[in-house]
């Protein structure tokens, strides 16, 4: 995924933020479809949304409990914070 289309997706807290393979991809090839980094934002928003309603679930949590009972943090979740805390977390995008 280009850079600049990652730090606008952190910076304008895309909802829905999911970072699966398949928001991924669609990401990427919208990217390489459009130069605008707001219409690409705006076309992406669209995409994923209409995905995530395909597959009938709500959009991607900020975090999950693992098997001992821990929050972990999401990549998406990382990303909106827009810093690494320097406590090695999990999906640290940084």
């Amino acid at each position: 995924m280009p850079k600049h289309i990652l730090v606008r997706l952190a910076e304008d807290s895309v909802d829905p933020a999911c970072f699966c393979r398949p928001c991924l991809e669609t990401i990427a090839r919208i990217s390489r479809e459009m130069n605008d980094t707001t219409e690409i934002l705006a076309e992406v928003r669209r995409a994923i949304l209409a995905n995530q309603l395909d597959r009938g679930r709500e959009p991607a949590p900020d975090f999950y409990l693992d098997t001992h009972g821990n929050t972990v943090f999401t990549a998406a979740y990382h990303l909106r914070r827009g810093t690494c805390c320097g406590n090695g977390c999990l999906h640290c995008p940084y």
